[in-house]
């Protein structure tokens, strides 16, 4: 493909799903944390964590197209250059984004997401890294 916007949509939309399974694995299966980051698009959909199955399908859809469209703008941003670096900002660029929507979260005292404990701010990092 030689459309940057939609590489960019392609590499976030897979970045998203393999972060969205290692956040399931870590929280669900391994207990390390409790929030995930349906519960971060569900505060977004529904200013509230979701409930259903159906809740939970249609955060995790508004989480991939937020991760898609981040994928699109760190492309735009980086231009066609790959560097030596690139893995470095990709990362560095990841955490400067989770650092912001966080900051929203806690500017707007969104109930549940406002405190947080290590392990839960540990493992978007964790995730963030092995992409």
């Amino acid at each position: 493909m030689n459309d940057r916007i939609m590489n960019g949509f392609v590499a976030g939309m897979v970045s998203g799903l393999i972060a969205m399974l290692l956040d399931w694995l870590l929280t669900s299966t391994l207990n390390f944390g409790s929030v995930k980051f349906s519960h971060f698009s569900g505060a977004i959909a529904y200013g509230r964590f979701p409930h259903s199955s159906a809740e939970y399908l249609f955060a995790n859809l508004v989480a991939l197209l937020f991760l898609s469209s981040m994928g699109v703008l760190f492309v735009l941003l980086n231009g066609n250059r790959i560097t030596n670096y690139f893995t470095f900002k990709a990362v560095l660029f990841s955490e400067i984004i989770w650092f912001l929507v966080y900051g929203i979260f806690v500017l707007f005292k969104v109930p549940g997401l406002v405190k947080i404990s290590l392990n839960i701010r540990i493992e978007p990092a964790f995730c963030d890294a092995f992409l």
